[in-house]
């Protein structure tokens, strides 16, 4: 359990990391879309993954690295449109 709850700890220290990473691949008019953490910039997340990846995607090893990416820009988000 301290193994799984350590590999976490290191997943979210680096979660920065990740989604930067994403987005100086993405090209200038894709990462425009994702520089505020909107509201607004989730219904182009939701359009990116849709027009780039699909279900089999999620098998795919090669996709993780930006699926979890465009995961960490949802969850950073999120927790910058919550109150307080």
């Amino acid at each position: 359990m301290i193994e799984k709850q350590e590999t976490f700890d290191i997943w979210k220290r680096n979660v920065g990391s990740r989604i930067l990473r994403w987005k100086s691949g993405l090209s200038p008019e894709d990462r425009n879309l994702f520089q505020d953490y909107s509201a607004a910039s989730l219904g182009h997340l939701e359009r990116y993954i849709l027009a780039n990846y699909s279900l089999a995607s999620l098998r795919d090893k090669q996709s993780n690295p930006v699926l979890d990416a465009c995961v960490s820009y949802f969850g950073e988000t999120i927790i910058n449109l919550l109150p307080g």
